[in-house]
Formats: structure tokens, C-alpha cells, sequence
């Protein structure tokens, strides 16, 4: 379920018994347990130290993009080149698929330009499209700051194009086999409902040109 350079969510429950949520990267997969970069607090970005024995849920995607969770525990520390927590790790049967709403997804190639905070801008291609969130191609030299978020614009080529503009959060960063491209899937966490609509129809309207070229 889970593989090396996966980007997971966890939520915790702190000392004044507020219920937190950290951000963190899977750095190594073993059959009962992983190792994971320290977390940081989504709000703050602050390193979270989790001490031994903390119950913590985990929440990820699995290789084809489905969300789940577990109850996890923190059963222990490395100190390598890399400091990592590490986390057990239920059976897949005792792991609980998340629902959410299935967007038909279509294959693409729109231009798009992704502005990340302090780390600036540069224009790629988004290759796969839904209105629940993207994959870009990212270019040669370009590095996503792990678990941020970015701004994407992009232009849907439809009869009358429309203008997009969105917040998405990266999700995974992973090496294509196929094409030997680099890159990355992400969601969109602040976008407009009529700007959803305007890509579910432009989605719509892919996959039914798929259908008649294939007829």
C-alpha cells in the first residue's frame, strides 16, 4: 500500500488534547512497519516530535489514487543521515478505504503555469485532468516543495475558453516508467464550483472525441 517517497497526512492529539494535523513523506517500507521524515504541522510547517507510543491515524493514497486510513502508533526513532520516526503499520484488511466523489478523469495535454510560494514560477503541461485535480509534467531543474501547495492557471480550450485559476496540494511526486518524466499529482484543496464545472464538461466533451476516434 504504501511506497518509498509517498507524501501522507497525519492526525494526532497533542498534549492540550487538540486534535492536529502534520504533513509527512514515507522513507521506508517495511512488511509491519515505515519510516517517515518528522512530520511537520500543516498549519505552521513547524516539525512535529512525536514521542514513543503516540496513537496517530494515518491518512494516504494508494498506487492508483485511492484515499485510506489506519491507526498507526510511533514504536520508534532512527537517527540516520535522515532523522525518521517510525510508525506501525496494520494489515491491508484492517486499513479503511475513504469515500469521496469519483470525477471522470481524461488524459490531456493544457498548458499550465504553477506558482509556488517562494520558490517561483514556471510553465508545463498538465497530462491528466479531473475536476478534483491534476497531473503536470514537471520540468528538468524544477523542484515542488514536498507537501506545499501551488497555484495553477491554465486555460480550457473549449468553444468559449475559460480561464482557471486554482490552489492544489500536491500529493505524489513519482518517476513515469513509460515516458522517463518526472511528475506530480495534485488536488485541488481551493477552487470555485463553476470553475469545476467548466473542467467536468471539458472532460466530458474528451472523452466522448476519445470514443469517436476509437469508433
Amino acid at each position: 500500500m504504501f511506497q518509498v517517497g509517498d507524501a501522507i497526512t497525519i492526525e494526532y492529539v497533542n498534549e492540550n488534547k487538540e486534535v492536529k494535523t502534520a504533513k509527512s513523506k514515507v522513507l521506508e517500507n517495511n512488511t509491519d512497519d515505515i519510516c517517515i521524515h518528522y512530520p511537520a504541522d500543516k498549519e505552521t510547517g513547524r516539525t512535529i516530535y512525536l514521542n514513543q507510543h503516540t496513537e496517530i491515524t494515518v491518512f494516504f493514497f494508494d498506487e492508483h489514487q485511492i484515499p485510506y486510513k489506519c491507526t498507526s502508533e510511533v514504536i520508534g526513532k532512527r537517527k540516520e543521515d535522515i532523522p525518521m520516526i517510525v510508525i506501525s503499520i496494520p494489515p491491508k484488511e484492517e486499513m479503511i478505504r475513504l469515500q469521496r466523489r469519483e470525477y471522470l478523469r481524461v488524459d490531456t495535454m493544457v498548458k499550465t503555469t504553477i506558482t509556488q510560494a517562494d520558490h517561483g514560477t514556471f510553465e508545463t503541461l498538465i497530462v491528466n485532468m479531473s475536476a478534483g485535480g491534476v497531473a503536470i509534467v514537471i520540468p528538468e531543474g524544477v523542484a515542488l516543495r514536498e507537501y506545499g501547495e501551488v497555484v495553477t492557471e491554465f486555460i480550457l480550450p473549449l468553444k468559449e475558453p475559460v480561464e482557471i485559476k486554482a490552489i492544489a496540494e500536491i500529493n505524489r511526486v513519482y518517476q513515469d516508467e513509460q515516458t522517463g518524466k518526472t511528475k506530480a499529482i495534485m488536488e485541488f484543496s481551493d477552487i470555485t464550483n463553476d470553475k469545476q464545472q467548466h473542467i467536468m464538461k471539458y472532460c466530458f466533451q474528451q472523452q466522448l472525441l476519445t470514443r469517436v476516434k476509437k469508433a
